[in-house]
């Protein structure tokens, strides 16, 4: 648990991997799963957080193929990125993330990217030809929450929120806060990364919401809400299925 002992005299936590190493500047080193399968159990409190994850390793989550379950934010001011393919909190390329929760204060993520892969700001690394679904249990009830994609030149990038680039997405909800996400190079403002990605169960009842999906030229460009763009093997471009999104209640800017 990350924690000020005196609230109104906030520390500072600064906590950078270096660029060559594939760990996350805070949370695990490469591979790194705990005997139940995965690791995590991250609680941020209050206080300034500085988080950088090296070449393949998140701001705050996973190193490279790690395996991440349980990050919560319930105050401070949290900034998160990562110098590769990692997303700025959540996954690094080839791991697992879920159960993120952001209660307060105000967080910015944003993701980064290698010369062929974008990662996503909150949510996964991506993955290399598989679209499995690598990022789960989104939540965002409070807060000022700023989620940016890794940038890269090709299509084939994260969402803001959601997944990295060729992975999958289940169970994002959004009940409060005022959120801005964007995605890159294909990938969806809040849903899935793209290149094979697609979002399931996407869910909002409250908060302030811009959520800008982007891309090279119309035809390659990602959502606002919902499922990227894919890819096939034949090089085709295909927008993949988005199931379940439900809108109930806040006020929302979508823009693909």
């Amino acid at each position: 648990m990350f924690k000020t002992e005196d609230e109104s005299n906030p520390g500072t936590i600064t906590a950078h991997s270096g660029s060559a190493s594939y760990s996350a500047g805070i949370g695990t080193v490469p591979y790194l799963v705990a005997e139940t399968g995965y690791t995590g159990n991250y609680v941020f409190e209050s206080g300034n957080v500085n988080a950088q994850g090296g070449i393949g390793g998140a701001g705050i989550g996973g190193g490279w193929c790690a395996v991440v379950d349980g990050t919560t934010i319930n105050g401070g001011t949290i900034v998160a990125s990562s110098q590769g393919r990692a997303a700025g909190i959540g996954s690094a390329r080839g791991g697992e993330v879920s159960n993120i929760t952001i209660n307060g204060e105000t967080v910015t993520a944003t993701g980064g990217a290698s010369d062929k892969f974008g990662a996503a700001g909150i949510g996964g690394g991506g993955n290399e030809n598989d679209s499995r679904v690598c990022v789960s249990g989104i939540r965002i009830t409070g807060g000022t929450v700023t989620a940016t994609a890794g940038e890269i030149t090709r299509s084939n990038s994260g969402a803001g929120i959601g997944s990295g680039g060729n992975e999958a997405v289940r169970d994002i909800t959004i009940s409060g806060g005022v959120v801005t996400a964007t995605g890159k190079a294909g990938g969806a403002g809040i849903g899935s990364g793209s290149e094979a990605g697609f979002a399931q169960n996407i869910t909002i009842s409250g908060g302030t919401i811009e959520a800008t999906g982007s891309g090279s030229n119309d035809s390659e460009r990602g959502p606002g809400i919902g499922s990227a763009v894919g890819t096939s093997q034949a090089g085709i471009i295909t927008y993949e299925h988005t199931t379940n999104i439900n809108i109930s209640g806040g006020r929302i800017e979508a823009t693909g």
